[in-house]
């Protein structure tokens, strides 16, 4: 038997028959060639023992768990906004905002005076008021579809 050792220092052995052959290293893989001369070891000498091996790591029961439950809920948080966002784009949200109430107010308001402006045969007065009926209608409309102008 030959024995040698790795440049990463691991000690190495080869039967003789293997001189001149590639082997690789076990503890950093490398390359190395068999050499024809080290120094030989008696077969009836101990083998070089080899590295203890390294345990295997458990996973953590309980951390195996937490994980999952994390994983779960990230997946259930995910599909709930998924969820919201398709509701909200099937159902549009309906707002009365300020200038819907406050257009439909100024609507009625400017109505009805105009309707008795009329009726007191005021003309331009009645023209104003309507003028500004179908402004504060246009602006409760605007409101309403979402496009308000407050």
């Amino acid at each position: 038997m030959i024995a040698f050792e790795c440049e990463c220092g691991e000690p190495l052995a080869a039967a003789d028959e293997h001189t001149g052959r590639t082997v690789r290293c076990p503890k950093c893989g490398a390359a190395l060639v068999v050499p024809e001369s080290g120094y030989h070891v008696e077969p009836d000498a101990a083998p070089v023992p080899a590295p203890p091996p390294r345990p295997r790591k458990r996973p953590d029961p309980v951390s195996e768990g937490r994980e999952q439950a994390r994983r779960m809920m990230t997946k259930a948080h995910a599909e709930l906004a998924e969820d919201e966002a398709k509701r909200q784009r099937e159902r549009p949200l309906v707002v009365f905002t300020p200038g819907l109430v406050g257009g439909s107010a100024l609507f009625v308001i400017c109505s009805l005076l105009a309707i008795g402006s009329l009726l007191l045969y005021n003309l331009y007065l009645a023209i104003g008021l309507l003028f500004f009926a179908v402004l504060g209608l246009f602006r409760a409309i605007l409101s309403f579809v979402g496009r308000g102008v407050d």
